[in-house]
């Protein structure tokens, strides 16, 4: 019990003796007067009472502190004036304060109860009454009398007290407090559960029997000397109970000190450190049996608490991790789940995952000391404690960072190297495909065209060859779309200013993009002079400002960027210029983002789009020698920034858009013709000689060398296919040009320039035409090289 406890009861008692005295008084005649009384019983929270014994205890005198106590003065409780004193009892009290009082009545007993009260101020306070009953001559009871002590603030007192008991109760460790002599005064539960003894039967008892006769052990005679000497001691003892058990435990005794300064008792506070000390004990078996091992790996090896504290590790893993040596690594981690573990839930997970029977190796990042990371594999195993609980975690750890880093660079590179061949792969397929395609629609077309042109707008087939034509011009897109995409087109390039053309192209911008998507053009200051096709260029910003469209779904902003850029890999400023297209859309998905550049790839609903868009700007950019990059957030938007390769030339050409006009009939020139395909032939036979022009055909290299030379009629020009069995068309015409250097030739391909097995030197006197071509060019072509000869 507290000190502080203790004198307030002494104080109560002696409270509740003086009232006692005061009601002895026959007739209170020992005080001068009542107003002298009442002070009195005021400073000691008492108040005297008599009252007749009927149900509400009528009270006819009431002396001392009332308001204080009741919250009512005497007045109001006097004769039941305002409230009866039964009405203040609290009402749960109140049959067993009747009950108490009664029995004491019946007996000719005083009375000593405690209960409480609800005051005027709606308060419940604790009072103890002390009380008797008054006889008279027949031994009825005339009256009753006695004291009320209020006990409200002592019953607080208690409660604490309580409460700090029971807190003590619930710590672990041994608590004990003794005499100056070491008899117990108090203990708390931990140490009688240890005893198998209650409180009251370890009071008194000496701490002196609670060790045994241990070898290097102090006994507790010895403990309360040096404690004694000097105010405090801490080490270690071995306590046994009576059932002869056993625990080491981590004791600290202080001196407790009085008001006066003076020592009064002892206090010790012990931890029971028994388990802990047998894993000492193991852990030193263990480390005699493998410190060789563990000091000559080349790997990292440790040994740790399943909680994560570090019990041994390896020089090679000091070193690992940046230490100097395993003591200071042990020493400075205080928990490697936390310390070491960039991601402690996976330690936890490989914890849980683990057993006795099983080994597990896993990769993970692991902390330095100077903050960076490695990548290590680690195998692992747990072992348990005597009683089967898992209890430590024992392994190798190899660093692999640089194995990893090599895995990853060459896995980068063998995914790039993928990509690359699988879009040069599709891009060879959509070639090849294109090229023959490109064949059959040179007849198709050029024919509907022939058939037009004889037709009347009445003609009754005129509406059918028209659809004929309009299909085949759709056809014909669709193929330059796919051989844009395998960079199997014609480019007419010209050094262009980049900012000029995005300007040119501004209202057909505006026109494309919807009316709540706000247009923000943000060019550079400075020319952008690029070796570009005009059109081609166009065809990659229309694409790429549809798809940014298409990407917001319903208001939002488009920015349109261009500059210069360095690469990283230190070539000059402005080696490149760049243009932009930003959207605030909802990004492209991870997995989407792999496969956008392929051709017939798309996320749009069926019938939606053809899945081209990205493809061919991807080949048209290639073809330029330019790159494409995409960096996208998903709900943020996306950018595609499209590089060209930057002109040191900045004086750019005007860009020619001037349209073919109609053809004039040609005098009767001799044009051979050297074709394998009789489609293709047929058809460029049938429109030169509608023309005016003079038509030889042949399908073989030698043949029209052959003819050439033995034709009466001198040829005057040369349609050429390029692809052909045996001589190809760019072979034939170096033979062609050892005899006749000045003749004029005309190249017909499905493929462009850029595929050609040898290249073509175009020049004043050859050209090239990509199939399938307008009549119109075909013959401004024919007419221009055979009526001005170089």
């Amino acid at each position: 019990m507290s000190k502080d406890l203790q004198a307030e009861l002494e104080q109560l008692k002696s409270r509740c003796s003086y009232l006692e005295s005061v009601i002895e008084s026959s007739n209170l005649g020992v005080y001068q007067d009542l107003s002298q009384l009442e002070l009195v019983l005021k400073l000691a929270r008492g108040i005297i009472y008599r009252c007749l014994n009927d149900d509400a205890w009528t009270m006819v005198s009431l002396v001392g502190d009332c308001e204080g106590i009741f919250g009512y003065c005497s007045e109001d409780i006097l004769e039941n004036n305002a409230v009866s004193f039964v009405d203040l009892i609290f009402v749960e009290d109140r049959e067993a304060v009747r009950d108490a009082v009664q029995r004491a009545i019946d007996e000719f007993n005083p009375w000593e109860i405690s209960y409480r009260i609800v005051t005027g101020n709606k308060e419940i306070r604790w009072i103890t009454e002390r009380g008797k009953a008054v006889y008279d001559s027949g031994g009825m009871v005339k009256y009753l009398e006695g004291a009320f002590i209020d006990i409200t603030e002592a019953r607080k007192i208690d409660a604490e007290n309580a409460f700090r008991v029971e807190v003590l109760d619930q710590i672990r460790d041994f608590i004990t407090v003794t005499d100056l002599n070491g008899q117990i005064k108090w203990v708390n539960k931990a140490v009688s559960d240890f005893m198998h003894l209650n409180r009251d039967d370890l009071g008194g008892r000496s701490v002196t029997g609670y060790n045994p006769d241990s070898d290097g052990q102090l006994r507790q005679s010895e403990i309360i000397e040096s404690t004694l000497k000097n105010g405090f001691w801490r080490g270690e003892v071995v306590n046994e109970n009576d059932a002869g058990e056993m625990v080491i435990l981590d004791c600290r005794t202080n001196l407790v000190y009085g008001e006066n300064g003076e020592p009064v008792a002892m206090s010790g506070i012990s931890t029971d450190i028994t388990e802990t000390r047998r894993h000492q004990t193991a852990l030193r078996i263990s480390e005699e049996k493998y410190r060789a091992f563990f000091e000559n790996s080349p790997v990292g090896i440790f040994r740790t608490t399943v909680e994560g504290r570090l019990l041994d590790a390896n020089p090679a893993l000091a070193r690992m991790l940046g230490w100097e040596n395993p003591q200071e690594f042990i020493n400075n981690v205080n928990n490697i789940r936390e310390d070491i573990y960039a991601d402690p839930q996976i330690r936890d997970s490989v914890i849980d995952n683990s057993n006795t029977d099983n080994m597990v190796s896993y990769e993970v990042n692991l902390k330095k000391r100077n903050g960076t990371t490695i990548i290590a594999n680690i195998i692992t195993r747990i072992e348990t404690d005597s009683e089967g609980k898992k209890a430590f975690l024992e392994g190798i750890v190899e660093d692999i960072t640089e194995k990893m880093s090599l895995k990853k660079q060459k896995d980068q590179l063998e995914e790039e190297y993928r990509q690359a061949q699988k879009i040069e792969s599709i891009g060879r397929l959509a070639g090849g495909i294109a090229h023959d395609l490109n064949n059959l629609l040179v007849p198709v077309l050029g024919f509907a065209e022939i058939l037009l042109d004889e037709m009347t707008p009445g003609s009754p087939h005129h509406e059918a060859v028209k659809e004929i034509k309009n299909a085949s011009l759709k056809s014909r897109d669709l193929l330059r779309q796919i051989l844009a995409f395998g960079r199997k087109q014609i480019l007419s390039e010209q050094k262009l200013d980049l900012n000029i053309l995005i300007k040119n192209m501004e209202n057909l911008i505006r026109r494309t993009v919807r009316e709540n998507i706000e247009i923000t053009f943000d060019l550079s200051s400075f020319p952008l002079v690029s070796s570009v096709d005009a059109v081609r260029f166009e065809q990659v910003l229309i694409n790429l400002i549809v798809n940014a469209q298409d990407a917001i779904k319903q208001s939002g902003s488009i920015v349109i960027r261009s500059g210069d850029f360095t690469n990283p890999q230190g070539t000059q400023t402005g080696e490149f210029a760049f243009v932009s297209v930003n959207d605030s859309g909802s990004g492209i998905p991870s997995d989407v983002l792999p496969h956008i550049f392929e051709p017939f790839y798309t996320t749009k609903p069926k019938g939606s789009g053809t899945g081209l868009g990205l493809a061919t700007v991807y080949g048209i950019i290639k073809q330029h020698r330019g790159d494409i990059q995409v960096n996208t957030s998903p709900g943020k938007g996306t950018s595609f920034t499209v590089y060209f390769p930057r002109e040191t030339d900045t004086a750019p050409c005007a860009a020619n858009s001037s349209e073919l006009s109609t053809c004039p009939k040609g005098q009767g020139q001799h044009i051979l013709v050297l074709e394998d395909d009789r489609n293709v032939i047929r058809f460029i036979e049938n429109v030169l000689k509608r023309k005016n022009f003079t038509v030889t055909s042949m399908s073989s290299g030698v043949s029209a060398l052959y003819y050439i030379e033995n034709s009466e009629k001198p040829v005057n020009l040369i349609v050429s296919d390029v692809v052909m069995p045996g001589m190809s068309g760019p072979e034939f015409y170096e033979q062609l040009k050892k005899k006749y250097p000045q003749m004029p030739v005309i190249f017909i391909s499905g493929y462009c320039e850029s595929e050609m097995a040898m290249p073509i030197n175009r020049g004043p006197l050859v050209e090239f035409l990509q199939k399938p071509f307008d009549i119109e060019v075909l013959c401004q072509m024919v007419l221009k090289l055979t009526t001005h000869p170089q």
